[in-house]
């Protein structure tokens, strides 16, 4: 069970069950799984109609909630609740399923978290009553990032460091016990992932994230195929099946860890391996069709969702080369971070090039190579040191700049190019921030942690 999960009591009471915890859920959103309430525990009859009562409880005032309740396996919703309240349904019993739910919010917004999954008894002729308990997930409502060049430790912005330009020190520094850190993402619960490019990924539950100082992670992953070379794993994403991908520059992969090797310390082997001579993977997204994309030496390249079960090392789908415009035209070199935006558009920072280009859904079609030129490229400083960028709820673009200073393209910006200087300019960093990450992820992004997807 997730720490989340830990932390947060479903309490139900039903007329014929008596009180208790019909299983708090594992934290994954899958279907509904437990002991307590199991029809065959229970012997809970079917037949007949009774009455169903959701109470929801730890919402403020205008955010929905979203809990599903069906009937047997709890798979195929028969009801839906966004507020307390009761219906009459088919007696038997009733799998409930809880989702993460978040408020508005102009840059990040505050995220809900309540159990999986439980059960429940509906008699005929009676009455079954569930409180469902949300709870705020700390690491919600905040701008996280990995930096270099300074100390090892993984920062938060909240939202209100971030609505204008000026020094900041940041809301929190987790400090987390390596000597680096490189990429870092979410898991659905709000947990953050991160990346030690001496061979480790780890994990740090959301709670320990609403404070500061040292940490130490609850779940590390290491084995052969994070190490043995320099620079080991960097890039982090998870995919909408909660499987963690991993870019290892070494050794020119990109790695799959299912999801039920990620609940305890080991060293697992990758379910998938993607890659071959020359990959070098320096950034890695997912679209909203599932499609993996790598930032690769001076390409951006695609590897299908059908392929993404099966270890390969022929050439990807798709190979993009972006070229500046006349009338000097060269190529963008070293794309490292991805992020695509609401409309589909792949954006990329190119580290070589100091620019950030729009790779439209057009351009992103088709098999083959193929060469470009963007429509959208953003030029930047020449001391800044682009890499991994993402898009916030208003659709600005945050991205990292020079020693000491992160910044904020509005998406006004976005939409020419030319030499711009970012809307919103955070200084105060000590260092250089490296990897950004938002929890949830921006509304209508592809991110798996956006909590879009969920039904």
């Amino acid at each position: 069970m997730d720490s989340i999960a830990k932390m947060i009591c479903v309490l139900w009471t039903a007329s014929v069950l008596g009180a208790g915890c019909g299983g708090c859920g594992d934290g994954r959103g899958g279907p509904a799984t437990g002991d307590g309430g199991d029809a065959a525990d229970s012997g809970c009859p079917s037949g007949g109609e009774g009455t169903l009562e959701v109470v929801i409880e730890g919402l403020p005032a205008g955010v929905e909630a979203n809990v599903h309740a069906g009937l047997g396996d709890g798979i195929t919703p028969a009801v839906t609740f966004r507020a307390t309240g009761s219906m009459t349904v088919p007696a038997g019993e009733y799998g409930l399923n809880g989702f993460s739910v978040a408020d508005e919010q102009p840059i990040v917004r505050h995220a809900y978290g309540v159990p999986r999954s439980w059960f429940v008894c509906v008699p005929d002729s009676g009455s079954a009553t569930v409180t469902v308990q949300y709870e705020l997930i700390p690491s919600s409502n905040a701008l996280w990032m990995s930096r270099s060049n300074g100390p090892s430790e993984i920062l938060s912005y909240a939202q209100g460091d971030l609505g204008a330009s000026g020094a900041s020190a940041g809301s929190s520094a987790v400090g987390v016990m390596f000597p680096s850190v490189s990429g870092v993402a979410f898991d659905l619960d709000g947990n953050l992932w991160f990346a030690s490019p001496s061979g480790t990924l780890a994990r740090l539950p959301a709670a320990v994230l609403a404070g500061s100082g040292p940490v130490v992670p609850d779940i590390e992953i290491t084995g052969e195929a994070l190490r043995g070379g320099v620079p080991g794993p960097q890039y982090l994403a998870f995919d909408a099946g909660s499987n963690l991908w991993v870019g290892v520059t070494f050794s020119d992969k990109v790695l799959r860890y299912d999801a039920d090797s990620l609940n305890e310390t080991g060293g697992p082997t990758p379910a998938v391996e993607l890659g071959g001579a020359g990959l070098g993977p320096t950034g890695i997204a997912f679209d909203a069709d599932g499609n993996l994309w790598i930032a690769a030496a001076d390409r951006v390249v695609r590897y299908d969702a059908a392929r993404l079960d099966a270890s390969s090392s022929t050439p990807p789908d798709r190979i993009i080369e972006a070229l500046t415009p006349p009338p000097v035209i060269s190529t963008l070199g070293s794309p490292s971070g991805l992020a695509f935006d609401e409309d589909g558009n792949l954006w990329v920072a190119y580290f070589g090039s100091n620019a950030i280009a729009k790779i439209t859904p057009a351009e992103l079609q088709g098999t083959g190579e193929v060469q470009i030129t963007p429509s959208v490229m953003t030029s930047i400083s020449v001391t800044a040191l682009l890499n991994g960028i993402a898009f916030d709820e208003s659709g600005g673009l945050w991205t990292p700049l020079d020693a000491g200073r992160f910044g904020r393209f509005s998406a006004a910006q976005l939409a020419v190019s030319g030499n711009v200087a970012p809307e919103t300019i955070i200084s105060g960093l000590e260092g250089y921030s490296e990897t950004l990450a938002f929890f949830p992820g921006a509304t209508g992004t592809p991110l798996y942690s956006a909590l879009s997807w969920i039904p």
